[in-house]
């Protein structure tokens, strides 16, 4: 039996300012590669670019990048006087890869035209602790166990809970979620009754029925 090598992620990542300015970077995931940056990586020449971006692995920098594995991979910026710029995912093929910028928060899919717009500080040698390759993003989700709210994927929304009859009534007052994996005690909460949980995300509201 022959077992093929299987490239299980493939992408081309440009990063471009509003002066038009920019780098591209490749990335390649593949099960029968080496650990690092395996055969096929090629380090990137910085000679003559004001915008660059690139791969780090074990102190250098890379413009192609092979690896049996590209979790928690970190990408590195070279900016010029310009602050604005847009991530723009030229092509992508099999696993979809997600980077987080840990200074703006969000996460981006890496799918073939995907896009993301950043600000960046100007003139940056070597911008090198802020993106990074992450596991996909949570399903989001309240689940009521155990007297408590667990809540998964909701950062950034409030959580209140009311009576069901009467929602002036306040069962458990708003909290902020602030992590990705939150739980909120209903100890107070009493039993045999109905109540409304409301979580509010910017515009949107969602509403679940619960019973103690």
């Amino acid at each position: 039996m022959n077992v093929m090598a299987v490239e299980t992620a493939r992408v081309q990542l440009e990063i471009k300012g509003t002066d038009g300015k920019g780098g591209k970077l490749t990335l390649v995931q593949d099960d029968a590669a080496a650990a690092g940056a395996a055969t096929g990586s090629a380090e990137i020449d910085m000679s003559g670019r004001s915008v660059a971006i690139y791969a780090i692995y074990d102190g250098y920098n890379y413009q192609i990048f092979k690896s049996n594995s590209l979790a928690n991979l970190f990408i590195g910026l070279k900016t010029n006087a310009n602050t604005s710029y847009t991530f723009n995912v030229l092509s992508a093929s099999g696993e979809t890869l997600y980077l987080k910028d840990d200074v703006e928060g969000w996460t981006m899919a890496l799918t073939a035209g995907a896009t993301q717009d950043c600000t960046l500080p100007a003139d940056q040698a070597a911008l090198n602790n802020r993106f990074h390759f992450v596991a996909a993003p949570a399903t989001p989700g309240i689940c009521h166990q155990n007297g408590k709210l667990e809540i998964t994927a909701y950062k950034g929304a409030n959580v209140q809970v009311v009576e069901y009859d009467d929602n002036t009534k306040v069962a458990v007052p708003a909290t902020d979620i602030t992590l990705d994996y939150q739980e909120i005690d209903l100890a107070n909460v009493a039993a045999g009754k109905q109540y409304v949980v409301i979580v509010t995300m910017g515009a949107d509201v969602e509403k679940l029925v619960i019973k103690k």
